[in-house]
């Protein structure tokens, strides 16, 4: 593993977040490799906290957003809120393996899906602890 993978996960969960000891992690994965993802569940334990972790993939949200129906992001917003509200924290690593992968979604499709789920991220920012990191791309 890449030495700097492991010393990123330490400072997030030592000084960007400030973890202690019982509290419940969301780690959320976004196109980035999957050694960080590791560093980071290894660093959360560490500190004695409890790790989650999401892995999501820009491809895929494609696809489930392309047309999707109120109900199904209803749905999601019950069972991501109901997760959020479990969590004392939440560390994002957010990476685009190609950033224009959503590019061609219809914006009313796009736009639903961000209204419907923004109770998610609304308590994600006022009632947790977080910190979300960019990743490189590869171009």
């Amino acid at each position: 593993m890449d030495p700097r993978y492991e010393i990123l996960a330490a400072n997030v969960v030592s000084h960007s977040t400030k973890l202690e000891k019982g509290e419940k992690v969301l780690i959320h994965a976004f196109d980035v490799p999957h050694e960080m993802t590791l560093a980071l569940v290894r660093a959360v334990r560490a500190r004695g906290a409890i790790p989650f972790v999401q892995l999501q993939h820009a491809r895929i949200d494609r696809e489930w957003i392309l047309g999707g129906a109120d109900e199904q992001f209803e749905a999601a917003l019950s069972w991501e809120m109901d997760r959020m509200k479990g969590m004392d924290a939440y560390i994002a690593l957010r990476g685009a393996a190609n950033v224009f992968e959503t590019s061609d979604l219809p914006q009313e499709d796009l736009k639903k899906a961000i209204r419907i789920l923004k109770p998610v991220l609304d308590w994600r920012v006022k009632k947790t602890k977080w910190c979300v990191l960019r990743w490189p791309t590869p171009s």
